[in-house]
């Protein structure tokens, strides 16, 4: 290690010790360690470059001989000019450049290499006191028509990649997802899973975390992702096992979606219209628009949707308590309309090769309406009818949000060390309003009694302030080290006031039962250090990361208040051993932490069916799990496989919970029931038998068993099933693509009842026109309409109840997707990078 290079030593216990601080001063302690890291690692940098002993540089760019274009990724080798041994290396960058730092005293000469092109070798320099840096202003490349004939250039990108840590989904082709939101992308990537909610699940498991960019969003999961078009995406990250550097939020792991970004030299944007039909129609549409050169991006995009979902549901109850017993049957109806309005901004300010800031912001609107019709029909204990209910309920409501972002990325002289400042806010409102009419009749249709009439409002607060700063350093040859800080700050205010109406007088009385004010605080504190090598075949990496959590809650209409402050310690560890080209083997471990949210906590009732509450519960701990995956993966020419094996064990599990009344309700709650044990098998396959076909096919299965507690008596304590997913593209012909996907979940149990199977098929055909600026798709999802939820509980309950719901599964969706503007070509776009390229050399923010 350099001298200048010593504060690294020290940064991962100034970073853990930053947050072991008093709740009283915990504000300035985090202002002072984001202003002091970055400084301190600047001056560093500059350190660095007088440390004692001789280290020579080595920089310069590689270029196409023929266009000029930059050559990324090109192998480039010190080679020592008497032995010609290899003495240090790198790859070049997105635009060509590199940096090669800690050469000793000689006499080398550089060799470049990159499949398509010829070896080319420098002339022979000599680095020493008096010329401590060699740089090469351009290094031109020329092409070897011998390699080139043996390169096959795929016309995309593979579908499915995979790496130490994630597996990757390319989508920005998928077909069947075109013309719909984010959800939909989500639905048709293999081990992910979007039920009649619009919960997201990961390998079963719902305790997933949803990063959009790297970024979490103070919007809940569905409510942003509904309002982000499908093809606005350009690739999901699925990490099972995340390392240290990540929020260890999410006990089935993290989902990150990575937007589009124009990369482009020029003005360019697009114009996005949808029309969906299924029950109901859905229009939305997009325009968007960016403009890039060598020293900025601005981009915007303006979204809007409006979109009906209906649904319908039957359902069977039979209450079994010792003086009660009785039944009733349910049929509801509802119809949810939602109309948004999303604009997003942001700005990349290249201030040289090695620094940029950047800067965005969104702003959102919704307007929701939503009507619902319960009918209960009730029979005595022989099964006679003995009088009907009717419940209607009409409610509205809107919201608006707005997020910022900015950040400062740097690399430092030494190419492999980089920093990462991110700093964010986030604002989100959401106000409704619902109303209630009840009304009883006999079986003859007569009126027994006054309707209940009930109406309710709702006003939802939710802030939240984050900042993270990250590190990716070298230490030592060969040795790279991650470290970091974190902040989140999340503030919550919500209120509920219910009202009872008397049908006679109007007479509105509040409801204390029911109407609450809840506030919510949680501040996490972090600090994080992993490190990682390679030696021959291994590779591995190894990282913990620290969180103080201080959490606070209040009933303010109860003048109850609840305070949960720990700390937890979250170690994970990868190992990665090459069987052979293309063939690797990944055993890797990570502690992850699930936080109940603000909705498994408010201990608010959802009443819009009288016979089924919904409610949180204040007193939830955190549930922590250890995940152990190992996974193989091998890569032939047309075929990718990746299958894994994976086990987690958690301790205080969350999970719905539901008691039942001797009058007919069951409350469903969330309780920390125990200990849990899950296990299962995934393969996934990639098969590209020509460059015009790919075909994906995914099976999970999987377990799980409740240890016994006081809790768990008499119910499901062990389940199994599996999930199957496959999907094929055609490229069929001039620009025409076909895609056919369909997937398949067995009926499983859960702790209180079971769950059937349901299966779905979707498809989809698209066509670009006008020299490819034109795309029109349509896709048709669940083309059978088979998709349906089938739950009953267990026998011996006191209330057995079934349960089917059926949604606007099958929906039929034109989309046309419009490019245009005008991109740097030839000598304009030559000149640009050249200027861009020459600035690699001036000085700049060390």
């Amino acid at each position: 290690m350099k001298g200048g290079n010593v504060f690294v030593r020290f940064l991962p216990i100034f970073v853990t010790s930053s947050f072991k601080i008093s709740y009283m001063t915990k504000f300035l302690n985090w202002r002072v360690l984001f202003i002091a890291i970055p400084i301190l690692l600047i001056f560093n940098d500059l350190l660095a470059q007088r440390g004692g002993g001789f280290s020579g540089e080595v920089s310069g760019r590689v270029l196409d001989g023929a266009t000029e274009e930059a050559v990324a990724y090109a192998t480039v080798s010190v080679i020592d000019a008497d032995s010609e041994e290899l003495v240090k290396g790198t790859v070049t960058e997105d635009n060509g450049n590199f940096f090669i730092d800690g050469v000793e005293q000689g006499t080398y000469f550089l060799r470049v290499n990159f499949i398509g092109y010829s070896a080319y070798n420098t002339d022979v320099f000599t680095l020493d006191r008096d010329n401590p840096n060699q740089f090469f202003r351009r290094i031109y490349m020329g092409s070897s028509a011998q390699e080139l004939d043996e390169v096959v250039v795929s016309e995309q990108r593979s579908s499915f990649e995979t790496r130490l840590d994630r597996r990757i989904f390319n989508v920005e082709n998928d077909l069947v997802s075109e013309g719909g939101t984010t959800l939909d992308v989500l639905g048709n990537v293999p081990g992910i899973e979007v039920d009649i909610d619009d919960n997201i699940s990961l390998r079963g498991d719902e305790n997933v975390t949803i990063l959009i960019d790297g970024r979490p969003s103070t919007f809940t999961s569905a409510e942003v992702l509904q309002q982000i078009p499908g093809n606005s995406i350009e690739r999901i990250e699925v990490i099972t096992n995340p390392s240290a550097r990540f929020d260890p939020e999410g006990m089935a792991g993290i989902i990150n979606i990575i937007l589009k970004q124009d990369q482009n030299l020029g003005i360019n944007g697009t114009v996005t219209g949808t029309y969906s039909r299924g029950k109901s129609d859905s229009y939305s549409g997009s325009f968007g628009v960016n403009m890039r050169n060598s020293n900025v991006n601005l981009y915007a995009n303006y979204s809007y949707n409006n979109r009906d979902r209906i649904s319908d549901g039957t359902g069977e109850s039979r209450v079994n308590f010792p003086d009660t017993v009785y039944s009733f049957k349910q049929t509801d109806e509802r119809l949810r309309n939602n109309v948004s309005h999303l604009v997003r901004g942001g700005a990349d300010f290249f201030i040289n090769s090695r620094n940029t800031l950047y800067a965005s912001g969104n702003y959102r609107t919704n307007d929701r309406l939503n009507e619902n019709i319960l009918t209960i029909d009730f029979f005595d204990k022989i099964g006679d009818p003995t009088f009907e209910s009717i419940r209607r309920t009409v409610g509205s409501g809107d919201g608006y949000g707005y997020e910022f972002n900015a950040g400062w990325q740097k690399q430092f002289l030494n190419p492999n060390n980089s920093m990462d400042l991110d700093l964010s806010y986030s604002l989100n409102t959401d106000g409704r309003g619902n109303d209630y009419f009840q009304d009883f009749y006999n079986i003859d249709g007569e009126e027994i009694q006054d309707p209940f009439i009930q109406t309710e409002e709702r006003d939802n607060l939710n802030r939240v302030f984050s900042s993270r700063l990250d590190f990716e350093l070298e230490l030592w040859d060969g040795w790279e080290v991650e470290t970091g800080a974190r902040v989140d700050v999340t503030d919550i205010d919500n209120k509920l006031n219910s009202f009872d109406i008397d049908p006679s007088t109007g007479e509105m009385t509040n409801d204390k039962d029911i109407s609450n004010h809840f506030l919510y605080d949680q501040s996490v504190f972090a600090g994080y250090f992993s490190i990682g090598s390679q030696t021959g075949n291994w590779q591995y990496k190894a990282g913990l990361r620290a969180e103080q959590t201080y959490t606070s809650s209040e009933l303010r209409t109860t003048e109850e208040s609840f305070e949960n402050n720990y700390f937890s310690l979250f170690p994970s560890a990868f190992l990665s051993y090459s069987l052979s080209e293309g063939e690797d083997l990944i055993l890797s471990y990570s502690r992850r932490v699930n936080r109940p949210s603000t909705w498994q906590l408010n201990p608010f009732r959802n009443q819009s069916d009288p016979n089924n509450f919904r409610t949180g519960n204040p007193f939830l701990q955190p549930e922590y799990t250890d995940v152990f995956e190992l996974s193989h993966v091998k890569i032939w020419d047309q075929l990718t496989l990746n299958n894994s094996l994976y086990y987690r064990q958690t301790n205080d599990l969350i999970r719905r919970f539901i008691t039942f009344d001797p009058e007919g309700i069951t409350i469903v709650t969330f309780e920390n029931i125990g200990r849990s044990h899950s296990y299962g098998v995934e393969a996934i396959a990639n098969y590209r038998p020509y460059r015009w076909w790919n075909i994906n096919a995914t099976a999970n299965v999987f377990g799980q068993h409740i240890e016994e507690s006081d809790l768990t008596e008499g119910l499901n304590r062990s389940s199994s099933g599996y999930r199957l997913n496959l999907s094929s593209n055609k490229t069929v012909w001039n620009g025409m693509s076909v895609q056919v996907s369909g997937r398949y979940r067995s009926g499983f149990t859960v702790p209180q009842g079971e769950i059937d199977p349901f299966f779905n098929i979707d498809m989809a055909i698209r066509k670009n026109f006008l020299d490819n600026n034109l795309t029109i798709s349509l896709n048709a999802r669940d083309v059978f309409n088979t998709l349906s939820f089938n739950f009953k509980t267990v026998e011996d309950a006191p209330i057995v109840r079934t349960r089917e719901r059926n949604w606007d599964s099958r929906v039929f969706t034109v989309n046309a997707t419009y490019r245009f503007g005008r991109q740097l070509e030839g000598p304009e776009r030559r000149r640009e990078r050249r200027e861009n390229g020459d600035r690699f050399s001036t000085p700049d923010i060390e």
